[in-house]
């Protein structure tokens, strides 16, 4: 199983929906199996400051 392990944090920067403009304040992690076990787990963790429109 997978699942999100932090809460996200973000800052919604105006724009129209169709750009969805965000800035990620606070890095998050996520804990996942694919191609993992449950004993032996992958995380990945995304930065914080991360942008994206």
């Amino acid at each position: 199983m997978s699942s999100f392990t932090d809460p996200l944090v973000l800052k919604v920067h105006t724009g129209t929906l169709a750009e969805r403009p965000f800035e990620l304040l606070e890095a998050f992690s996520y804990w996942s199996t694919i191609g993992a076990s449950e004993a032996d787990p992958r995380w990945i963790t995304v930065p914080a400051g991360l942008k994206r429109i």
